[in-house]
């Protein structure tokens, strides 16, 4: 086997890891956002998740219709072990690490933002990563 090739393998080896990271990463996010829209949803309540693409924009949201975040709280809710007031009453054993550890991943992509909106008897955290599109010239 020649040394071209060896490089070719090594490379695929490497490309192919990094798509299992990326992998690993949106589970990781996915999960704590899920556990966390699951854990503050009332048991008749209603959890969505939408996966989608507009214009040059790739959209992860995951949403509930449980109670919404205090206004007090909100500028701190990414802080870490910063828990709600109400978080702290329904869930007294959580610890106020899931949605830092999110935003501390989504942090260091330049290109992606975490927005958490209240909408109308529904909350919703949303991923947003701009697509950067390949011209064919």
């Amino acid at each position: 086997m020649g040394w071209k090739v060896i490089k070719q393998v090594l490379l695929y080896l490497l490309i192919m890891n990094l798509f299992i990271l990326i992998f690993i990463v949106l589970i990781i996010i996915l999960q704590n956002l899920l556990s966390n829209a699951i854990k503050y949803t009332s048991d008749k309540g209603k959890v969505t998740i939408k996966i989608f693409t507009d214009k040059d924009k790739f959209y992860i949201t995951v949403g509930n219709n449980g109670k919404s975040i205090p206004e007090a709280d909100k500028e701190n809710i990414f802080k870490k072990l910063f828990r709600t007031s109400n978080a702290q009453e329904q869930d007294p054993d959580g610890n106020g690490l899931g949605l830092y550890l999110v935003s501390e991943i989504i942090k260091n992509e330049s290109q992606v933002k975490l927005i958490i909106e209240h909408l109308k008897q529904k909350r919703e955290v949303k991923i947003i990563q701009e697509i950067k599109r390949v011209s064919n010239n």
